[in-house]
């Protein structure tokens, strides 16, 4: 589409309030038509799984800048107005002549490249940002701390040892039972609930050494108790909806569930409901997290650790292993092993290193790579529609000038003129874009499948305070930039030749 149709028979084509041709509005409506149906088939349909090239994916990012940029031309002339009108009262003739010339310029063209290279360097880096918390995330949930220690069973003085290790500033035993099944009773009557996870942490020493990963820890966890009661547990959805179907583990505690860990039968009631929680992976789809402090301390079995997150400076993961070997040691000379079999050795995983992991293999550590240069190509790209946008003008522009010149403008005034002329242009191709490129995550992630490439953490679309920055410091690139081009080109033209080319023209 392009700036067209004359106000009255012998009006001017350039000017801000000319009418649309009904070419032009068909065009309009047709582009905006389609990027609106291809935005909802795409969302409808979602993403292909097969390995050719999607046509909707990669057209309809396209559609839509192209039509914001429609939108955005419709909106250009009425600020513009206004400015000009602000102008012709205020001093000076820089300011009024600027913009005058902003609004005849036939902005179409270039507006709508920059608009797109700018969506596609803000897209970019939006969706880079979103990948690397969603690996971040993915990581604080394998491991909230600065370290995790998973084993069989440890001696109940391992955590102190542990904590007396250089660099380690805090410590949280955990215990983890798997394929555990929810009693109907005390007895041991099949309640009907499949194979369960739990998992038991002391709340408030979970809280202390997981402040890395911002895990919220409901009160329920931080509860403590004599053994009287049914214990608050927070549950998975999926478990949730089987306990309630089999009537167990009521909020009330009337008919509690009962679990069976390390031998001792604890009776439990649904407090809250969780989709994920620390420590377990997103396969499993039943589980259930309990208050250690909240289990009466005169059990059958007195209950052993099976693992410990650490939270430190520079913790060294060689020196942890040898620790917590230790105590799974002394855990077996207690005569407390298992079936006599020798305990596996324990494993430690530090953040760090879980999230290089996630980071730094194969398509993973490309993904990334290629965003960013995304982002950076779109920038470049945009500069240079720019530059191009100027230099398509030059030729009008240097004929003013120099029409100007011989008035008595100076050449600090003609920067001015300049920079009133096309601030206007770049403001709004570098905030449209900006806008499209930051929205176009919302609409797209949810269909580009990139949890694949965050350890199955969400990409979640977040304010980003750097893009504001980024777009800030784009526009003012770009001004300078095109002031730059437009001040080299005139350079190059005479004051005499560009007086022949006005008359020529």
């Amino acid at each position: 589409a392009a700036l067209a149709g004359q106000r009255g028979g012998g009006g001017r084509g350039d000017l801000i309030g000319a009418r649309s041709t009904a070419a032009r509005l068909t065009v309009e409506v047709s582009v905006l038509g389609v990027a609106g149906l291809g935005a909802f088939l795409l969302r409808r349909r979602g993403l292909t799984l097969g390995g050719a090239v999607d046509p909707l994916l990669v057209s309809v990012p396209v559609l839509l800048a192209v039509a914001a940029a429609l939108l955005a031309l419709r909106a250009y002339p009425w600020p513009l107005r206004l400015l000009s009108r602000a102008a012709a009262r205020a001093r000076g003739s820089v300011a009024f002549l600027g913009t005058a010339r902003a609004g005849r310029a036939a902005a179409t063209a270039p507006l709508v490249v920059v608009v797109l290279a700018v969506a596609t360097a803000a897209f970019c880096g939006v969706v880079a940002a979103g990948i690397e918390a969603g690996r971040d995330r993915a990581a604080s949930r394998a491991v909230p701390g600065d370290a995790v220690v998973s084993g069989e069973r440890f001696a109940p003085d391992t955590s102190a040892a542990l904590a007396g290790l250089p660099g380690v500033r805090a410590v949280a035993p955990l215990l983890v039972e798997s394929g555990q099944r929810p009693y109907a009773d005390a007895a041991g009557r099949f309640g009907g609930v499949g194979e369960t996870q739990v998992l038991l942490v002391d709340g408030a020493r979970f809280a202390e050494v997981a402040g890395r990963s911002g895990v919220r820890i409901p009160e329920s966890l931080r509860s403590t108790g004599d053994g009287s009661a049914p214990l608050p547990a927070l549950v998975s959805p999926a478990l949730a909806a089987d306990l309630a179907d089999a009537g167990l583990a009521d909020a009330d505690g009337r008919r509690p569930a009962w679990l069976d860990v390390q031998g001792n039968r604890l009776p439990v009631r649904m407090a809250e409901t969780v989709e994920e929680f620390p420590l377990i992976e997103r396969s499993i789809e039943r589980f259930v997290v309990l208050p250690w402090p909240a289990l009466p301390a005169d059990g059958p079995h007195p209950l052993a650790p099976t693992g410990f997150v650490l939270a430190g400076d520079r913790v060294d993961a060689a020196a942890v292993g040898r620790v917590a070997e230790e105590g799974q040691r002394r855990y077996q000379r207690g005569g407390a092993g298992i079936g006599g079999e020798r305990p596996r050795l324990p494993e430690v995983r530090t953040w760090a290193a879980v999230r290089a992991e996630l980071g730094g293999s194969g398509v993973n550590g490309l993904l990334v790579f290629g965003f960013t240069i995304g982002a950076v190509g779109g920038g470049v790209l945009g500069l240079l529609a720019l530059a191009f946008a100027v230099l398509a003008g030059a030729r009008s522009r240097g004929q003013v000038l120099s029409r100007l010149r011989t008035m008595g403008l100076s050449r600090r005034q003609w920067r001015g003129l300049l920079l009133v002329e096309l601030t206007p242009l770049v403001l709004v191709s570098v905030l449209t874009g900006a806008v499209v490129g930051a929205l176009l995550p919302v609409l797209l992630t949810p269909v580009l499948g990139l949890p694949a490439f965050t350890g199955g953490a969400a990409v979640r679309v977040r304010f980003e305070p750097g893009l504001v920055a980024g777009v800030l410091g784009l526009a003012v690139l770009a001004l300078g930039f095109a002031i730059t081009v437009e001040a080299l080109n005139n350079r190059r033209m005479r004051l005499g030749e560009v007086l022949r080319l006005g008359e020529e023209s």
